[in-house]
């Protein structure tokens, strides 16, 4: 059984994202929670309680709409929907969930470049990219899902401290003709061997038994080399490790996510190393 936790605020890119989540996992074995959350606003303390249940209110409604809206899509004999209504920061809340609930996806959308400029740069959301411990699905609000024809993943050929975090790719692709391209993006003029670069990564244990190409794009800034990967290639998911020590974490903590907007226009896969 796959436990998958979907955050929405009942838009409709959160409702895209659940969308994409559903015909991606599908039905059979799968358990859908659906996540609202919400805090106060600043206000007087005899106004911040009134308006706590105001939306507490709002959310438990906007929840049973959501589970109304998707339940008479299900097949028969579909594990019901679980609404989670809970106060408090989002990051905060899935950090819980993840662990007692033992989720397995936790799938969320974006509005495109803007949408994540506004879902990196925000505080919860930053929070949750290096806090969750499943991996974290990025659905961009105009993406519905589709085969997984080509899978793309960024890596930096520096050995995982832990090969099973990518268990998540197998379950992925393992009953699907897709190709892999693995890139590392390098200077211009800096020398790499490829080959040395993806035994040090253990790709052929990653992988197993599936057919990976390898490639390399110069480029000074490793977001525009990541930009002009995926459009060469036409991905379909990207899949990135977020290490505690390295460019991806960086790039959460910098005000430069204008550049990554490429990464707004497919679905990206975030695993916390």
């Amino acid at each position: 059984m796959k436990n998958i936790l979907i955050p929405t605020d009942y838009s409709s890119c959160a409702r895209n994202a659940i969308q994409y989540a559903m015909d991606y996992f599908g039905h059979k074995e799968v358990q859908y929670y659906f996540l609202n959350t919400f805090v106060q606003p600043s206000s007087s303390a005899g106004m911040m309680v009134s308006l706590i249940e105001m939306m507490r209110e709002d959310s438990v409604k906007g929840m049973k709409n959501e589970i109304d809206y998707f339940e008479d899509l299900l097949p028969e004999n579909s594990a019901k929907i679980t609404g989670l209504t809970e106060y408090g920061s989002l990051a905060t809340i899935v950090d819980r969930e993840v662990r007692e609930r033992q989720i397995d996806f936790v799938v969320m959308g974006t509005k495109g470049a803007e949408g994540l400029d506004k879902f990196i740069s925000g505080s919860n959301a930053a929070d949750l990219i290096r806090s969750v411990k499943c991996p974290l699905m990025i659905v961009p609000e105009d993406k519905s899902f589709s085969k997984i024809d080509t899978l793309g993943f960024a890596a930096d050929f520096e050995r995982l401290k832990d090969n099973s975090i990518l268990s998540p790719i197998e379950a992925m692709i393992q009953d699907l003709d897709t190709e892999i391209v693995v890139v590392n993006v390098r200077k211009q003029g800096e020398t790499l061997d490829i080959e040395k670069g993806a035994a040090r990564l253990n790709l052929d244990i990653l992988f197993k038994d599936k057919a990976y190409r390898v490639n390399n794009v110069e480029n000074d800034n490793i977001v525009e080399g990541i930009n002009q990967f995926g459009e060469d290639y036409d991905i379909d998911v990207l899949v990135m490790i977020a290490r505690k020590h390295g460019f991806f974490e960086s790039l959460f903590r910098k005000s430069i996510t204008k550049e990554i907007a490429m990464m707004g226009r497919l679905p990206l896969m975030i695993i916390n190393e």
